[in-house]
């Protein structure tokens, strides 16, 4: 018997209490969640877009950036035997400050 199967026989079972007025409702009733009202709509323009990147100084430069990188980081690591290494790999590219290597010196920025 499927889990489809199962829940029909509960909710007629359910549905017939109900109708016998042995429940008040029907507990195994699926829920109808209300769709929430629609935003206004609004067309942007690149004038728009970039007024509102002056304004706020925010971008979304560094995403897309970090994003490109990561991909080819990963296109480049198809070979490797592992996710862990392209992991690895991409965490020691782009992750900031990098440790230093036993026997080499710390790079001097």
């Amino acid at each position: 018997m499927t889990v489809h199967r199962c829940l029909a026989t509960l909710s007629s079972a359910l549905g017939d209490a109900v109708r016998h007025h042995r429940l008040p409702y029907n507990p195994a009733r699926p829920t109808v969640i209300p769709r929430p009202a629609a935003a206004e709509r609004q067309i942007w323009t690149v004038q728009d877009a970039i007024r509102s990147a002056l304004i706020t100084g925010l971008s979304n430069g560094l995403i897309e950036s970090t994003n490109t990188k990561t991909r080819l980081i990963i296109r480049r690591g198809f070979g490797f035997h592992s996710a862990d290494a392209v992991i690895a790999l991409v965490m020691l590219t782009l992750a900031g400050p990098r440790p230093t290597l036993p026997g080499r010196q710390p790079a001097t920025a």
